[in-house]
């Protein structure tokens, strides 16, 4: 199921925030080290708030299993509402359909506040989540090269 994001989310957001930069090793090495739960939990609750999009795919014992987290802004490049997800991870045992419906509801709400442009991005050589957003009409807009210090 899912739902809206809720201050209760806070303990399993926090999991799989981390979780998820956890996962980033590969690009970032050990700068994921710099994110820690305090992190996490200001990320989360920064979401909350009704300028913000913050949904949970929770399981049938509405524990949070998913988290979707988004921002929508005007940039100052150009006069146009570009949204922009923040974090996206769903548990590996929970992914599929209901989880890419997730990314329907964050697309709707971007569209509801009025944004031309929908921003989700992934780690550079996944080409699993690549294919998904290039089937959801997504392309490949801009690159970002780091350099970890």
């Amino acid at each position: 199921m899912i739902r809206k994001a809720t201050l209760q989310d806070t303990p399993r957001a926090v999991v799989m925030l981390c979780a998820f930069v956890q996962s980033c090793r590969p690009q970032y090495g050990d700068a994921v080290d710099l994110f820690g739960k305090d992190h996490a939990l200001r990320l989360f609750h920064s979401h909350l708030h009704p300028d913000a999009f913050a949904i949970v795919l929770a399981d049938k014992n509405d524990l949070a299993q998913g988290l979707l987290l988004a921002m929508a802004t005007a940039p100052l490049i150009a006069p146009v509402w570009v949204s922009k997800e923040s974090s996206w991870w769903v548990e590996p045992s929970c992914r599929g359909k209901e989880a890419f419906r997730m990314l329907d509801q964050y697309e709707a709400w971007a569209v509801s506040r009025g944004c031309k442009l929908i921003g989700m991005s992934g780690m550079a050589g996944d080409e699993r989540i690549a294919s998904l957003y290039r089937r959801k009409g997504y392309h490949l807009a801009e690159q970002n090269f780091l350099k970890v210090a």
